[in-house]
């Protein structure tokens, strides 16, 4: 596995690896849970390492609306991110600490937005009264990522539109 030298993320046989500081990483697999599973036991507790397990809300954000979106909530212009851009930004959205990565997807960027779980509600139904103005809607990860949502319930996950922990947000 090959960790990225900057605050960027990249994926590595199906796992996204983010670098959010010197020596912390958030690490994603919504397509192949086993993987991560499986990195973990790998990188099992020692000394001068240890895993922190959060529980953030994660919400995806895409379509051609998405970037001026976020700009409504936050100090950073998501429209100057360049195509082959992976920077890992740590922002605010809305007054919520939020990190965002971004990705090429079918219907646009797809942003997707990290933040403590507590205020995941308010910064979902935040975004989704922006998309609506937008003539956006709602849309289950499946519809969003149908391969990854396939390998995750091939492999028993429960990311899918049933899971309340996986709200992504859409313009249809």
């Amino acid at each position: 596995m090959q960790l990225p030298a900057a605050i960027r993320w990249h994926y590595d046989a199906g796992l996204r690896i983010a670098r959010l500081g010197s020596s912390e990483y958030l690490l994603e697999a919504a397509s192949q849970p086993a993987r991560l599973t499986q990195l973990a036991a790998a990188l099992a507790p020692a000394e001068g390492r240890y895993p922190v397990l959060r529980q953030d809300a994660g919400i995806w954000l895409a379509g051609s609306a998405a970037a001026r979106i976020l700009r409504q909530l936050a100090t950073h212009d998501f429209t100057t991110l360049a195509e082959e851009d992976t920077t890992v930004l740590l922002t605010l959205l809305g007054g919520i600490s939020a990190t965002v990565l971004w990705q090429p997807a079918a219907a646009g960027r797809c942003y997707a937005i990290y933040c403590d779980a507590s205020y995941g509600s308010y910064l979902w139904t935040t975004l989704l009264s922006l998309v609506v103005a937008e003539r956006g809607a709602a849309v289950s990860f499946d519809a969003l990522a149908p391969a990854a949502a396939a390998a995750a319930a091939a492999e028993g996950s429960t990311a899918s539109a049933d899971d309340p922990n996986t709200k992504p947000v859409s313009e249809s």
